[in-house]
């Protein structure tokens, strides 16, 4: 990727995680990448409803902190 020679990076959970991965990177803030969901991040992350439930029904498809 630095090199610009990258033809796809696939960033779901990542993007879904932490919205602001993609500008925490380009910034070299690494340190500030969250990398779990809690059960209260519905709302602040903006996961509609039915993904949302989906992602604490199945077990380890996300990182939640119950």
């Amino acid at each position: 990727m630095e090199k610009g020679k990258t033809d796809f990076v696939a960033l779901g959970r990542a993007i879904v995680v932490d919205p602001h991965w993609v500008e925490k990177v380009q910034h070299n803030e690494d340190e500030m990448i969250r990398h779990q969901l809690t059960t209260s991040d519905q709302h602040t992350a903006v996961i509609p409803t039915p993904l949302w439930e989906l992602i604490l029904e199945v077990e380890g498809w996300f990182p939640v902190v119950r």
